[in-house]
This record gives structure tokens, C-alpha cells and sequence, in this order.
């Protein structure tokens, strides 16, 4: 009986660290993901001044004596 009680007693001491374990890696997960977005966020602004969040305005309607052309 003594044997029995002992088995019971490791596999719940088992049953419950893997418990733990699933919810602490769960966790981490969740964390590594939120400071991945934080670091390429920052490496991106750091990278190049000219990246910018908004999108993008089209220019409409450039006249030919308005473009740049190359020196004669």
C-alpha cells in the first residue's frame, strides 16, 4: 500500500511541474514575441531616417518642365 501511495504522490508532483512548465514557456513565448515587435521597431527607425509609418502620397499630374533633368 505504501508503494502505491508513493507512486501516486510522484506522478502528481509529475502531473503538476509539467503543468508549470507549459505555462511558464506560454508566458516567455508571449514576452519574446512583444519584445521582437520592440527591437525591429526601434532597428527599423534606426536604419533609415526616410522610413516612415504613414503611407505614402501620391504626386499627381508632374509637368515635363517640372521634372529634373540631367545637366547639359
Amino acid at each position: 500500500m505504501e508503494i502505491l501511495k508513493k507512486a501516486f504522490n510522484e506522478r502528481n508532483l509529475v502531473v503538476i511541474l509539467f503543468v508549470l512548465v507549459l505555462i511558464t514557456f506560454s508566458f516567455a513565448q508571449r514576452e519574446s514575441k512583444k519584445l521582437d515587435k520592440i527591437y525591429y521597431g526601434l532597428k527599423m527607425k534606426e536604419a533609415s531616417p526616410y522610413v516612415s509609418s504613414e503611407p505614402v502620397k501620391a504626386v499627381k499630374n508632374i509637368q515635363h518642365s517640372e521634372a529634373i533633368s540631367p545637366a547639359n
